[in-house]
């Protein structure tokens, strides 16, 4: 026969154990809930917050770089164009350079042409209105161009056949004028020039036959 005491002392410990497992269960439900609303609240919340910052890193990242692409777009656009605009402008004066040059060798040529035409050397006044009426049309000098042009055909209709013969060099001169009269006679305006030039030396070529 069980006494009173053993078995007060037996409910005692099946209270206690049943004390124990409640307090365990209980502290498994919290541990199931916290990790619950860590695994479902937090974590997505912190995967969420990562994948902003990833994000916007990596928008800063392609930003950044295209800007730098667009500047060096730009840079290297602008670059170009003040290269192509120096070259332009390189080319602009050295064309006016050109222009002014010949304009003073033709007036300066012209000069001579009528110092030695005033003192009858005809041939060397021709030597020089040939020259001049050359720099004359690189310069688009019309108005010494054309005086340039009358002059020589005056020195042809002065000087002898014998002359012409001596110096062969008024013949490349004369030549090449010509050609670049025809290169530039826009809508014939050198026409009658050419015609009285080649007129007028062939006389004189033909007075040597």
């Amino acid at each position: 026969m069980i006494d009173a005491k053993t078995l007060t002392d037996t409910l005692d410990i099946i209270y206690r154990i049943d004390q124990l497992y409640d307090t365990a269960w209980n502290h498994l439900i919290v541990l199931i809930t916290v990790l619950t609303l860590f695994i479902g609240v937090i974590i997505p919340l912190l995967i969420q917050w990562a994948q902003r910052r990833f994000f916007k890193l990596e928008a800063q990242s392609i930003e950044n770089e295209l800007r730098s692409h667009v500047d060096l777009n730009i840079k290297s656009k602008l670059e170009k164009e003040i290269e192509e605009k120096f070259e332009t402008l390189d080319q602009r004066i050295n064309t006016e350079l050109d222009k002014k040059y010949n304009r003073l060798e033709g007036g300066i040529l012209m000069a001579q042409g009528h110092t030695f035409f005033a003192n009858k050397a005809y041939l060397n006044a021709l030597d020089n209105y040939l020259l001049a009426s050359s720099s004359s049309l690189t310069a688009n000098d019309e108005l010494n161009l054309q005086r340039s042009l009358n002059m020589a055909v005056e020195c042809l209709t002065k000087i002898s056949s014998n002359d012409l013969e001596v110096e062969e060099e008024q013949e490349t001169s004369f030549t090449n004028l010509i050609k670049k009269l025809k290169e530039n006679n826009d809508q014939g305006r050198y026409d009658d020039y050419i015609r009285n030039l080649r007129r007028s030396y062939k006389k004189v070529k033909k007075e040597q036959n």
